[in-house]
């Protein structure tokens, strides 16, 4: 148990430090066209200790309207948030089929669109995943 427990604290010391470098979710150029950073998730998945595992994600954003990326940059520590339980309620399974990385991409779109307030149409246009790892 032990080994788990440090385990586990060097994989939350690695997600906080990584969350921390992340740059802004807006680009200083706004605008539908110009693309925010992508930003880098770690976190674990799995129903128990036993059968627990890690899964890597970048997540780039395209947004319908530059209103939309600056609306999310406002309360990055929210969006950030959001994603990770999102992520970390996920099932090794489903992300392990292509129709499951679609669910969760879905998942995901509506999830941060909530967040503004806003559609597909006039929010977060796509969600795309730009590394995809399960450890």
């Amino acid at each position: 148990m032990n080994c788990l427990s440090s385990f586990l604290l060097k994989r939350i010391v690695l997600i906080v430090f990584l969350l921390g470098a992340l740059p802004a979710l807006s680009s200083e150029h706004g605008g539908a066209a110009s693309a925010p950073a992508p930003m880098q998730f770690i976190v674990n998945i799995g129903d128990s200790v036993a059968t627990m595992r890690v899964l890597q994600v970048t997540i780039a954003l395209e947004f319908a309207h530059a209103e939309a990326a600056q609306l999310l940059a406002a309360i990055r520590p929210k969006v950030q948030h959001r994603i990770i339980l999102l992520l970390s309620s996920e099932q090794v399974a489903s992300l392990q089929t292509v129709k499951g990385k679609q669910d969760l991409q879905g998942r995901l779109l509506s999830e941060l669109n909530g967040l503004i307030d806003e559609t597909s149409e006039t929010g977060v246009s796509e969600v795309f995943f730009t590394n995809f790892i399960i450890q």
